[in-house]
């Protein structure tokens, strides 16, 4: 029996998705569009793309406005006035698209350095992205404040814009044109972007990962990976680094550390073939070491931060963020001896190091703070004690003023010696 339409206006639950009305099940088979309700208090990924730029300064908005994009210069020859600016850069930009049929056209901005990206890198670049004849982008993480990150050949990001970022170097500043196929199509983005539009990217790329080497040795089974040589496990573990970095730039800490831990276990048990290899090892491991311990403090594993401060110590007796890091960390365990000497050994290295006197000052009140709880509670425990050293206090002075007026001082202050007071 057919079904030819939904009375419902709710999808299932478990996605949490309201129609603004019934579908048809007949024109769904074929293709249809659709719209969905919202609640105002849900957050979705459109929030970080904003239909307007209201919110923006508009001093941040004419940075990244191309007025080439509006109109023709006077200058131009006759024949070029019933172009577009995009219809023109098409016709003088280099040609990268896959079949050259100009789908994608690249004007190089900024040379990069370094090689091709690598296939499956992890890239994180900033880019504006604009529709032709409108000088503001529609799209922008410069205007966000956050990069973008992806992997390349995923299909996570559009067509046009995997193949432009393939094209690129690290640190590179491109442009491109994208063709509709390569980008929104014709659909389009519903009042956001018109059917069938090319789109001008200004791309920039902040950094890239090179994980094959961590994909090749993540496929290899335990055993192969336990008679892999250092050159290998060195490959590996720069990539794990790397991969770090780049997620703590992205604000992301939680997952930089594990790709840490990760490096670390390879480099100290991987066997060194001579000593150039060993300075080498040494040199990562001592980065890792210090951000371990520095992320460890963060997410108040004190002990943790302790442990891989040390190592890092063994590296580098010196090591000023290591002495830094778990001089806090014994601070927060209470260790005040172990505290005040890392600390106070920072503060002689550099005197200026107004993080270690900030550190310091932090230490002695915190002690200060604990020594009088402890005498608050001691007090608390045995009210008494307090009565009877008085009292002690009192005979002891009236016993050195009789013993003054016999002569018997010293005796008297011996045996003040020996009672401690």
């Amino acid at each position: 029996m057919a079904t030819t339409t939904t009375e419902a206006n709710v999808v299932d639950e478990d996605l949490g998705v309201e129609l603004e009305s019934g579908l048809d099940i007949t024109s769904l088979r074929e293709g249809t569009m659709f719209d969905i309700k919202v609640p105002l208090d849900h957050k979705t990924d459109f929030d970080a793309y904003p239909d307007n730029y209201d919110n923006f300064l508009e001093e941040e908005l004419l940075k990244y406005s191309k007025t080439e994009l509006l109109a023709v210069s006077s200058d131009e020859e006759l024949e070029d006035l019933e172009k577009t600016p995009f219809e023109k850069m098409r016709n003088e930009w280099e040609d990268i698209s896959p079949e050259q049929d100009k789908c994608i056209v690249k004007q190089l901005k900024r040379p990069g350095f370094g090689g091709a990206l690598p296939d499956n890198a992890l890239v994180t670049v900033h880019y504006n992205a604009y529709l032709d004849n409108f000088a503001e982008p529609f799209d922008s993480t410069y205007l966000q404040k956050k990069p973008m990150t992806f992997r390349l050949n995923e299909g996570k990001v559009l067509l046009g814009l995997n193949i432009a970022v393939r094209s690129m170097k690290i640190k590179e500043q491109s442009e491109f044109l994208v063709s509709p196929d390569y980008a929104y199509g014709p659909i389009g983005c519903p009042d956001r972007i018109p059917p069938n539009s090319s789109i001008l990217f200004v791309v920039e790329v902040i950094s890239v990962v090179d994980n094959v080497a961590m994909v090749e040795f993540n496929n290899l089974t335990h055993e192969e990976q336990s008679l892999a040589g250092f050159k290998e496990l060195m490959k590996v573990a720069r990539a794990k680094y790397a991969t770090g970095v780049d997620s703590e730039k992205r604000q992301r800490s939680e997952k930089a550390l594990p790709e840490y831990l990760y490096a670390t276990r390879l480099l100290e048990n991987a066997t060194y073939a001579n000593e150039t290899d060993e300075a080498e090892g040494r040199q990562l491991l001592l980065k890792l070491y210090k951000n371990i311990t520095r992320l460890s403090f963060t997410f108040k594993q004190y002990r943790k931060c302790c442990k891989y401060g040390h190592e890092a110590m063994k590296i580098d007796t010196n090591c000023a963020k290591a002495l830094y890091w778990v001089g806090r960390a014994c601070t927060q365990l209470g260790e005040w001896n172990s505290a005040k000497k890392y600390l106070v050994k920072l503060r002689r290295m550099d005197p200026s190091n107004e993080e270690a006197v900030k550190a310091l000052d932090i230490l002695n009140k915190l002690k200060n703070e604990e020594d009088l709880k402890e005498k608050n509670l001691y007090r608390r425990m045995f009210p008494g004690a307090a009565k009877m050293k008085v009292k002690i206090k009192e005979q002891l002075t009236n016993e050195r003023g009789r013993a003054s007026s016999h002569g018997g001082h010293v005796a008297v202050t011996r045996k003040v010696e020996r009672m401690g007071m």
